[in-house]
């Protein structure tokens, strides 16, 4: 009876490593599906060669309208962004320094005290186009005028 309680014994541990063992096969094949298409989102590049997801680069050009007390103000001109949504695909991000300068410059037009400047107006030109400048500069100025209000 001492030898079958050592052999009934030596089957349950036996069992109990088995099952160990294959329920940790299959979670590490259930891990390994369920990150495929993580892999595969993040090993895909971008239209820059970054294999990021996440935007690299600011998809819409915004207005940051910065005032001489600190207060600051941003918005998004339909004239220079045309098809722009305000959705989920907004994609606009402004880094500032601490000394309150704008570090990521490349899609963003800065206004101070709602003065609207001869480079920001080549800017501005330079990316609506001689046809759409005066439509996108009136919209900008309106805008501008709204927030100055609002304050």
């Amino acid at each position: 009876m001492n030898k079958s309680k050592i052999t009934v014994s030596f089957l349950i541990i036996f069992l109990i490593f088995s099952f160990g063992i294959y329920g940790n096969y299959i979670s590490l094949n259930n891990k390994e599906e369920a990150s495929e298409p993580i892999n595969n989102l993040v090993t895909q590049p971008n239209s820059t060669g970054n294999t990021s997801p996440f935007p690299d680069k600011n998809n819409y050009y915004i207005i940051y309208v910065k005032q001489e007390n600190g207060v600051a103000s941003s918005f998004v001109p339909l004239n220079l962004n045309p098809g722009f949504k305000n959705d989920s695909d907004y994609h606009v991000s402004i880094s500032i320094d601490d000394n309150g300068n704008i570090i990521n410059r490349d899609k963003v037009i800065e206004i101070d005290n709602f003065i609207v400047s001869k480079s920001n107006k080549k800017i501005i030109k330079k990316i609506a186009g001689k046809e759409k400048y005066n439509e996108a500069l009136k919209e900008i100025e309106n805008r501008l005028a709204e927030i100055q209000k609002s304050l």
